[in-house]
């Protein structure tokens, strides 16, 4: 039996519409300006957009990217800048940040510590530290005083009888001794002493010998000659 094939072939031109789904088995190529899809959910399975397809020649400000209709908002948009060779996106739809890859982070200058907004700097010198001083964070030298918690000594007094020569500061050393009194140094004989509470010596003299008595020499006598 012969089969013979119907082709049907139709061509239209204004507005086509179709009720109902449409499946088309092949490519299919839509001349015109502008696409719009009506619908909820669009699903491609293709793993890359191309965008600007077809374009040949040199690249010049011709920038490409997503955008995001924000209705009374402004639009969000992520884009392709020719002019820069950098991806940016913008949340305002006119101000536009550039999106950091490694190469670019390395190219920038670090910021010093003053140009972050929550530090102030003011007259940098040696030792001094970073604190936070409870809105922000500044330079400043640490005072044991007020800067630390827990304990710690600030200087060394001197108790009864002793003397200390110490200047505070940082890893200073303090001299402890025995205060002076006004017994002058030497040997003496049959002293007469002065002791006070602490039981140092606080005066002292050499005194005269005690005569002997007659009743002490009855007892010397009486040891020598008994």
């Amino acid at each position: 039996m012969l089969q013979t094939q119907r082709w049907l072939r139709f061509q239209k031109s204004g507005n086509l519409s179709v009720s109902g789904d449409l499946t088309v088995t092949g490519n299919l190529t839509i001349n015109g300006n502008t696409t719009t899809l009506n619908t909820e959910t669009l699903l491609i399975e293709d793993n890359q957009i191309v965008l600007n397809s077809g374009f040949t020649g040199t690249p010049t400000n011709i920038n490409a990217g997503i955008a995001v209709e924000r209705g009374l908002s402004a639009d969000a948009e992520i884009r392709w800048n020719e002019s820069t060779d950098k991806w940016e996106l913008t949340n305002d739809g006119s101000t536009y940040g550039s999106i950091a890859t490694e190469a670019y982070a390395a190219s920038l200058t670090p910021a010093t510590l003053d140009a972050i907004g929550d530090v102030t700097i003011t007259s940098a010198a040696s030792g001094d530290f970073l604190k936070w001083n409870g809105s922000q964070w500044v330079n400043d030298p640490i005072n044991l005083a007020t800067d630390t918690v827990g304990n710690y000594m600030v200087d060394v007094s001197a108790g009864t009888g002793l003397s200390v020569s110490h200047t505070p500061g940082e890893g200073s050393t303090a001299t402890v001794g025995l205060a002076n009194t006004a017994v002058t140094a030497g040997s003496y004989t049959t002293a007469n002493i002065t002791v006070d509470a602490q039981g140092r010596i606080t005066a002292a003299a050499t005194g005269v010998a005690a005569q002997p008595t007659d009743s002490d020499q009855n007892i010397l006598a009486n040891a020598v000659f008994n």
